[in-house]
């Protein structure tokens, strides 16, 4: 990221809402381009990993 570190959280339970919370310095991205960026790099980790067990 730049020079701000930004966080986002994904709070969810099985039989409850899921809520997302957003930590940081105001950034000119959009919130849904962050929110896509987040999980696009957690599905890289989950294949990562994947892979690791494999190798």
């Amino acid at each position: 990221m730049g020079k701000g570190a930004d966080n986002v959280s994904i709070i969810g339970g099985a039989d409850g809402p899921t809520s997302i919370f957003i930590a940081g310095k105001g950034s000119k991205v959009k919130l849904t381009t962050r929110i896509r960026n987040y999980f696009g790099k957690a599905k890289r980790n989950r294949i990562k990993k994947r892979l690791m067990q494999w190798g």
